[in-house]
């Protein structure tokens, strides 16, 4: 939230800089993508956010092989997208205000004709880089503003109840283009070698035994989507019991990795997924499992995205479950009553949930 006289600052940039470089008219419609050379991508957020951007990046790559879409992300979204075919210059913003404006400024050197602002609610910072960025030469599309549309040459509003996927997916409107349901599916650019190494992890696995692999994700980036250690091992102890074959497959961030090793005590027939690998590694391993259970939702759309069945814990916040649930899949979300109450999702609902979702996939 900003603070007043902060935003009153921002609000004088924002104005000074739309008349130095001003927002571009859309041409006629529709655009011509063939006819498009470089794009622009902004959205300097977490891997989460950045993930619902993929289908959207790919479905123009394919309707233009030749073209160039470069990315402004958060330092933390680099390694989804390292070595990432789709993409070609990477800026990175981190709110350090000097670097940002450095990178805002390398970006600004190249003569875009596009710049997608693709932050999904009001940004006095996005609204200000995307107009310098663009020059007074590029047409700049958004999604999600309101009070600050009137600063893009084009705006789409979000979808309060539709996944942020079909939201962000709006723009292509003005291509006369359409995505095909199974264009929504856009997983990270996952290497042969890191396919080799998951297949490895896995085969291990099923010589020892395993017959359906579940993957449990024990990390979440809000304190309040956290459940309780005890409901994790509840959880895999009901899921061994009643299920034959079942092995569980613990996922952490790294400063999880000792809670995770203290269930493995607990539960036999649980294993880690090795240590230090980055997001694409991890979606590797995620690509080959049967089922994927999570609390936090990057990992339930990088799941979704390779097409894996998944159960989700959310909380009730704005009823961003409405939008960032499990992509095309009814079954699989599980809400808890209030914001600080994910630990009232009992391990047997969740286990209720695992039934509906195997019934359907």
């Amino acid at each position: 939230m900003l603070k007043p006289i902060e935003k009153f600052i921002k609000a004088v940039l924002l104005r000074l800089t739309a008349s130095i470089w001003p927002k571009r008219s859309l041409p006629n419609l529709p655009i011509d993508i063939a006819g498009i050379g470089r794009i622009l991508i902004y959205r300097p957020e977490k891997i989460g956010d950045f993930l619902m951007v993929l289908p959207l990046v790919s479905i123009l790559k394919k309707k233009n092989p030749s073209l160039s879409i470069d990315a402004v992300i958060s330092p933390a979204v680099l390694p989804l997208i390292t070595n990432d075919p789709r993409f070609n210059k990477i800026f990175l913003f981190s709110r350090r205000t000097w670097h940002d404006f450095k990178s805002a400024r390398d970006a600004k050197k190249i003569k875009y004709d596009i710049i997608f602002d693709l932050v999904g609610s009001d940004s006095y910072t996005a609204a200000i880089a995307t107009l310098y960025m663009a020059n007074g030469r590029a047409i700049t599309i958004s999604v999600g503003k309101k009070k600050l549309s009137e600063y893009y040459g084009s705006n789409f509003d979000i979808y309060p109840e539709r996944h942020m996927i079909e939201s962000t997916l709006q723009p292509l409107s003005l291509f006369g283009l359409k995505a095909e349901p199974s264009d929504y599916f856009s997983p990270p650019a996952i290497d042969k070698a890191m396919i080799k190494r998951a297949e490895k992890f896995c085969s291990i696995l099923k010589n020892k035994g395993a017959k359906f692999l579940v993957g449990i994700n024990i990390s979440a980036g809000n304190k309040n989507r956290r459940w309780a250690d005890e409901n994790y091992s509840a959880l895999m102890q009901e899921i061994i019991n009643n299920f034959a074959g079942y092995r569980i497959v613990i996922f952490a961030v790294s400063e999880d990795f000792d809670r995770a090793y203290k269930l493995t005590e607990t539960v036999h027939g649980a294993t880690i997924i090795p240590e230090e690998l980055n997001i694409r590694e991890v979606a590797a391993i995620v690509g080959k499992l049967d089922l994927f259970i999570s609390p936090d939702t990057s990992l339930i759309h990088v799941a979704r995205g390779l097409h894996i069945p998944v159960v989700g814990l959310y909380i009730p916040f704005n009823d961003n479950y409405r939008r960032w649930g499990p992509l095309a899949q009814k079954p699989g979300m599980l809400i808890a009553p209030r914001d600080d109450a994910i630990n009232e999702i009992s391990p047997s609902a969740v286990l209720e949930e695992i039934r509906r979702v195997l019934e359907e996939a």
